[in-house]
């Protein structure tokens, strides 16, 4: 009798230890697109913006003194925008076509973005309606840092 009661509990210890071992959530894997959205979303400061036209470069990161830049799931938000056509202060972005090294904003500015746990670099041609825009038409660079 003692045998028999001894048997039961470790069968049901037993059973009890492959039930609650079976009851862990597996952790989800993220795919890339996830890992590159949780990279980008957060609030970003200028380290440097330059900006290219007619073949010169020109460091134009004092026109930029205090812009941050939000990033969050598929919208952004700035903060202090020099040049609101080069930046508005909201908008929506996503990535082109499965690229994760390039989105384009919900105006249809199209941007090479590289991104780390602590720098973004984005890349991108500012093409103003109806010609030249004095300042803002050309190519621009901003190097940002984690806020």
């Amino acid at each position: 009798m003692m045998k028999t009661k001894i048997v039961y509990m470790l069968a049901i210890m037993f059973a009890s230890a492959i039930i609650i071992s079976c009851d862990k959530n597996e952790p989800k894997v993220k795919t890339a697109e996830e890992k590159q959205t949780d990279l980008l979303s957060k609030t970003w400061v200028v380290d440097a913006v330059n900006f290219d036209q007619d073949f010169e470069t020109y460091d134009r990161t004092d026109e930029w003194p205090s812009f941050e830049l939000t990033f969050s799931n598929g919208a952004f938000t700035t903060e202090l925008s020099s040049f609101p056509d080069v930046w508005p202060a909201a908008g929506t972005w996503s990535f082109k076509d499965g690229d994760l090294n390039t989105i384009v904003r919900g105006d249809g500015i199209e941007m090479t973005i590289n991104v780390t746990e602590s720098s973004l670099t984005m890349e991108f041609p500012y093409p103003s309606d109806g010609g030249r825009v004095a300042g803002i038409d050309g190519d621009w660079r901003f190097d940002m840092l984690v806020k």
